[in-house]
C-alpha cells in the first residue's frame, strides 16, 4: 500500500511540473465571487456538459506570466458529472495558486483562461514549491 501512495506522489509531482511548464499564467489570489455562465446563449446543454462557471480571483500576485489587472475570471466545470468529477470547484472565499492555461472552451465559444485539470488548483502552502518549478522550468528553457 505504501509503495501505491509513493507512486502516486512521484506521479502527482510530474503532474504538477508539467502543468506550471505549459501554463500560460500563475496567479495567487481568492476566489471573491463565482457565477454561472449562461449557456443557452452559447448553444445547447449536451450530454456530459461541463456547467461553465466563472471564478473572480483578487490577485495578490503573479507568478508566471504577464497578468496587470487586480482581478480575473477563470473558467472551471462545475458540473458532477463523471467527466468533470475531478476538476476542482470554486466558492468564494477560496485562496490558493492557480496553474492556467487559455483554454477553448466548447460551449463558452471562446478562449479564455480555466482551471480544469486536478492539478490546477494548489494550495497556498505549496506556493515555494511552485516557485521552486517555475525557476527549474526558466533554467531549461534558457
Amino acid at each position: 500500500m505504501e509503495l501505491l501512495n509513493i507512486s502516486r506522489l512521484r506521479n502527482d509531482l510530474l503532474y504538477i511540473e508539467e502543468r506550471v511548464t505549459k501554463s500560460d499564467l500563475i496567479v495567487v489570489g481568492k476566489v471573491t465571487n463565482v457565477r454561472e455562465f449562461e449557456t443557452e446563449a452559447h448553444g445547447p446543454i449536451t450530454f456530459h456538459h461541463p456547467k461553465w462557471t466563472e471564478a473572480i480571483i483578487s490577485i495578490e500576485s503573479v507568478e508566471k506570466g504577464i497578468f496587470n489587472e487586480k482581478s480575473m475570471g477563470i473558467f472551471f466545470a462545475d458540473s458532477t458529472d463523471i467527466a468533470w468529477h475531478q476538476s476542482p470547484k470554486f466558492n468564494v472565499g477560496h485562496a490558493g495558486i492557480w496553474i492556467l492555461r487559455k483554454t477553448r472552451l466548447s460551449s463558452v465559444q471562446a478562449e479564455k483562461f480555466a482551471a480544469i485539470h486536478p492539478m490546477d488548483f494548489r494550495p497556498i502552502e505549496e506556493l515555494d514549491r511552485i516557485r521552486n518549478l517555475i525557476q527549474k522550468t526558466r533554467s531549461k528553457a534558457t
